[in-house]
């Protein structure tokens, strides 16, 4: 494990914690009480589950995190490695017992450069495993263009239909063998209409141009080796949001993105949280959405942190 640096230090005590832990201790508190008279077991202990994953997203949501840098990949931040966590819990593939240290010292309100070494430490030791979005950026970086920076089929006038199919184009050359795989979806109007049914030449187009230049992905599970071609949130994993226009405003768009969010916690009761992003024009920014609200991750451009966006 590596040290923190001197900046680093510098980072977690100009951006402390605070309260923002209290909740979360109160929920580790109240696991291990209901753990009393027991042997320790967190994998079959739902309490701990919840509370180790509440934990995650607290850290993930904190200003520290965002400037403090990834012990796995380089050019890469904390956030994105916690983020990695969160899935891997969702999925029961990471044994909670490994949260255990941590727990104990936030519990017994260490000093934050303590929790925050012993939060590298886990993410070094459980990230090991991961798939590296490293490797797919050396596959894929034939498709950037160094000297103009930006992805070269990337359109410079994004649509909804031409960004989709770039998108698509991505996943097809470079992510067809993983679980899960993204399609779209248009939005949803008042009328029932849909981003389908209008045309940008149309009579409409004065009224919903805004609105019609929207399109939803979803991240959902393979069945035989293939996506459901039915839309079905029940199988929905992961969220985003594609608008042509820089100029939509983002609280707008985080409250229809928040709207799709509660969909699937309406059919996946059991559900802590959902990853989220939205891309708008050249811009995209990450959520962590739980059933509290949105934590935002980072923004970034796509042109100028072309890594990242593969990630």
């Amino acid at each position: 494990m590596a040290d923190l640096t001197e900046e680093e230090r510098s980072i977690i005590l100009s951006n402390p914690f605070g309260n923002s832990l209290d909740s979360v201790r109160e929920a580790l508190r109240n696991a291990e009480e209901d753990a009393q008279g027991e042997a320790f077991d967190a994998e079959r202990s739902n309490p701990w589950l919840e509370a180790v994953s509440e934990l995650v997203i607290a850290l993930y949501a904190s200003r520290a995190c965002r400037w403090l840098a990834s012990r796995i990949e380089k050019r890469r931040h904390l956030p994105s490695n916690l983020g990695d966590i969160c899935t891997r819990l969702e999925n029961h593939e990471l044994p909670i017992q490994v949260f255990r240290p941590l727990s104990q010292l936030v519990l017994n309100q260490a000093s934050d450069i303590d929790i925050w070494t012993a939060v590298i430490a886990v993410v070094a030791t459980q990230n090991k495993d991961t798939p590296r979005a490293a490797e797919v950026w050396q596959r894929a970086k034939h498709l950037y263009s160094d000297s103009e920076k930006k992805w070269q089929h990337l359109p410079l006038q994004p649509t909804e239909e031409n960004v989709f199919s770039w998108w698509l184009g991505l996943q097809n050359d470079f992510f067809a063998t993983e679980r899960a795989e993204y399609s779209g979806r248009p939005v949803q109007y008042e009328d029932g209409s849909d981003s389908e049914d209008y045309d940008s030449d149309s009579e409409h187009s004065g009224s919903v141009s805004r609105y019609s230049q929207e399109l939803e992905l979803l991240v959902k599970k393979k069945k035989n080796g293939s996506a459901l071609e039915q839309h079905d949130c029940r199988d929905v994993l992961a969220i985003g949001r594609l608008a042509q226009s820089e100029q939509t405003e983002a609280k707008e768009l985080l409250l229809k993105l928040g709207s799709s969010v509660r969909e699937v916690f309406a059919q996946q009761p059991t559900r802590r949280f959902v990853h989220a992003f939205t891309l708008t024009g050249k811009t995209m920014e990450t959520w962590v959405i739980d059933r509290s609200g949105p934590y935002s991750g980072t923004t970034f451009n796509v042109h100028e942190e072309p890594e990242k966006f593969v990630q």
